[in-house]
């Protein structure tokens, strides 16, 4: 069972009423998942104005499922509604959850770009003590005269 979120953005120059009727609308799509829960966000202000509107109602879905075709009627859905400005589906499972923590492929990347770091870390170091060291020289030298 793979967990989804799913953040909503709908038009803010509706009224609440209206947005709320088109949120519950979306919902209706997602009565067969588990786990669901709805995080409403209220009117807010957008990063950048999408189609000339600077506001809008944000709302994110929390759920589990393991139905493919479902999610993407829902996805084809919130692209015919004209009133939901943007949408982001995310699968929490695959890109952040316990399963990737656990993944021995993504476990050897980190460690492989851990020692990398941990490399030029030393290198920049060794640098910084050099020109240290060669600018103090020069000081002692250019103090002598």
């Amino acid at each position: 069972m793979s967990k989804y979120e799913i953040m909503i953005l709908i038009n803010g120059t509706l009224s609440e009423k209206d947005a709320n009727l088109i949120n519950l609308d979306l919902q209706k799509k997602l009565k067969t998942t588990k786990n669901f829960s709805e995080k409403k966000m209220g009117l807010l202000k957008t990063a950048y104005p999408i189609k000339k509107i600077n506001t809008a109602y944000y709302y994110v879905y929390n759920f589990e499922t393991d139905d493919s075709n479902l999610l993407h009627e829902f996805s084809h859905s919130i692209l015919l509604n004209k009133n939901v400005l943007r949408h982001l589906i995310t699968n929490i499972t695959k890109n952040y959850g316990y399963l990737a923590s656990i993944n021995p492929k993504k476990i050897e990347k980190a460690k492989i770009k851990q020692a990398k770091f941990r490399e030029k870390q030393k290198k920049l170091e060794m640098m910084a003590a050099n020109k240290k060291t060669e600018n103090q020289q020069n000081n002692d030298v250019g103090g002598e005269k």
